[in-house]
């Protein structure tokens, strides 16, 4: 089954930095089982590295569900309903005897059941499961791994699914049950990429014959960053993610068609929720669950920025410098493929004392941080040093700068926007 959805921006929806205008249409597909072929899954499926020091590996997810709690939240409208205090998987899907909750005593609806679609509850309202500290440890590299098959229009994919029991990246993003997942993509028997779905962001494609796509015979190599479990083509840190090689998931030995599984049905969350964005136990995979797996968007983590850094930026005070020297001023321009630096003692004067400029290239970033590596490649006047870290972080309308250099040397200064 497929969607194509054109999302045309509206004007009163736009943030700074995008474009006016319609999008490119969106293929959605939902899994296919008919005409999956567990032989081709099994061929392409990826090797995993968990990250090192991961303290939360993967996990069978019919396991967490017997080590876990059910309850139905109604957004305190009246008491959550606890609906089982140990769970069976058989139930969570679509079985005569599966789980329900009673209505609500605060409203005129129906009796809900774990099958239900959601969106046809009151907001806030829906299963979710609390699992026991014991469940979220995981089984580790002999978890199974779940995957499913679409197809569209002579090309198809196979959808591998990743289960952890916890997700721990804090801050901004922990909460109970983590679900995951990659696709490795195919035109007839031969594989064309790998859709990556991004933590707050569009899916992307690696391309298959692209060079940071390394493989293990015909298998993937996926990397899964600790804590959050976010999946990446390579073990370079340019977000918060960190990850690395660490110990090797061979996901084709442990496959299971996530349409056998005892639970294969269950609509609601796979953790408790707090209502809160990245706290919230997420849905996992379901009957007729649309993916955009088919997308043209090329992934290039080293030329992204998180919102709100992009642009031209200028001190209005000077920097402040341990140990200190003459006062002197910045203006830094940050873009999507380029990012300067230029030091100055003032902007005016023709003799100035101080006078370099180079690039930072971006090392590691989070919503809130961007960390760099600056380089002075050009000095005009008085002595800059040519290496450093930068860390950049959102204050308000502001970016306060941090540029720690070899020798002990620290900068401090406040960038604002350039009129």
């Amino acid at each position: 089954m497929k969607r194509v959805l054109a999302v045309v921006a509206l004007a009163a929806a736009l943030v700074a930095g995008c474009d006016d205008g319609e999008e490119d249409p969106k293929v959605w597909t939902s899994a296919a089982p008919e005409h999956a072929k567990p032989v081709t899954a099994e061929r392409y499926a990826p090797l995993v590295h968990l990250a090192e020091g991961e303290d939360y590996p993967p996990a069978d997810a019919s396991v967490y569900a017997t080590k876990s709690s059910m309850s139905f939240a109604t957004n305190a409208q009246c008491e959550e309903a606890g609906v089982a205090d140990r769970v069976d998987p058989r139930r969570m899907g679509n079985v005569p005897d599966k789980y329900t909750s009673g209505a609500c005593s605060l409203t005129d609806e129906p009796t809900y059941s774990v099958t239900d679609d959601p969106s046809k509850f009151p907001q806030r309202f829906g299963f979710y499961l609390e699992p026991s500290p014991e469940a979220r440890k995981g089984e580790g590299t002999g978890a199974p791994v779940y995957w499913e098959y679409h197809e569209d229009n002579g090309r198809s994919a196979y959808v591998y699914w990743f289960f952890y029991g916890y997700n721990d990246l804090v801050p901004g993003n922990a909460h109970e049950g983590d679900w995951e997942r990659v696709a490795v993509r195919l035109t007839g028997d031969r594989p064309t990429g790998v859709t990556f779905f991004k933590h707050g962001g569009e899916p992307c494609v690696v391309p298959w014959d692209d060079k940071q796509l390394d493989k293990n015979g015909e298998h993937p190599r996926i990397y899964s960053a600790k804590g959050s479990h976010a999946s990446y083509p390579t073990t370079a840190t340019v977000a918060v993610d960190r990850r690395s090689a660490g110990a090797a998931w061979n996901t084709w030995q442990v496959l299971r068609p996530v349409d056998k599984e005892p639970w294969w049905g269950y609509r609601g969350w796979w953790g408790k929720q707090s209502w809160v964005k990245g706290f919230d136990g997420p849905i996992g995979p379901y009957p007729n669950r649309f993916l955009n797996i088919f997308t043209d968007k090329v992934c290039d983590d080293s030329s992204q920025l998180p919102p709100g850094y992009e642009g031209e930026w200028e001190t209005r005070e000077p920097a402040t410098q341990v140990p200190a020297v003459t006062p002197y001023h910045m203006r830094v321009s940050l873009a999507e493929d380029r990012n300067t630096v230029h030091y100055r003692t003032t902007w005016t004067d023709p003799t100035p004392k101080l006078d370099c400029d180079g690039t930072w290239t971006l090392s590691a970033m989070a919503e809130q941080r961007v960390e760099m590596r600056e380089k002075i490649g050009n000095i005009s006047a008085g002595k800059c040093v040519v290496e450093g870290t930068v860390n950049l972080a959102r204050e308000g309308e502001t970016l306060k700068v941090t540029v720690v250099s070899t020798g002990s040397i620290t900068m401090t200064a406040t960038l604002h926007r350039r009129a």
